[in-house]
């Protein structure tokens, strides 16, 4: 029995090992995309992608974070949309670079999808994020009934829970 036990237990820790290595590769393949294609489309889903795999450990958006930080200022608003939101999911570090770009996305960029993607940024970034609650503030009075205004009471409402 024991030996069965220990058997599973193996098998577990190699499945787990593998599948961080290939989580790994993962990011890898994706930031490589992100250094080498002129396509914006794939370019989006290195991003969409980067930004998944940063969800489950942030150490795996890493290596990708200064394109994300470059995709944060793209002509293309659906880059920059994916780009901000990867980077509020994937930026680890204590200072406040990451919070500081989606901020000014979140004030300053014209296209609505951006500023959204900038809020679900500012809230994976959690409490780095505590000075944008008066922009977001002022956004959900003022933009009461969009999708802008809605996402920026609901960012309110977990910046201030946490």
């Amino acid at each position: 029995m024991n030996k069965i036990l220990a058997f599973a237990a193996c098998g577990s820790l190699l499945f787990a090992s593998a599948s961080f290595a290939s989580k790994a590769d993962d990011a890898a393949k994706y930031t490589k995309v992100l250094q080498t294609t002129k396509s914006p489309s794939e370019k989006i889903n290195a991003v969409h992608e980067i930004g998944k795999l940063a969800t489950v450990n942030k150490s795996y958006g890493k290596e990708a974070l200064p394109y994300l930080f470059d995709a944060c200022k793209d002509k293309d608003d659906k880059l920059r949309a994916a780009a901000a939101d990867a980077l509020g999911r994937a930026y680890g570090d204590d200072d406040s670079k990451a919070v500081d770009v989606l901020q000014d996305l979140l004030k300053n960029d014209k296209s609505e999808p951006v500023r959204i993607a900038a809020i679900n940024g500012l809230v994976a970034q959690g409490q780095k994020s505590k000075d944008a609650i008066p922009t977001l503030r002022k956004i959900a009075q003022e933009d009461a009934k969009s999708r802008l205004g809605n996402a920026a009471r609901n960012a309110v409402r977990n910046l201030t829970q946490k």
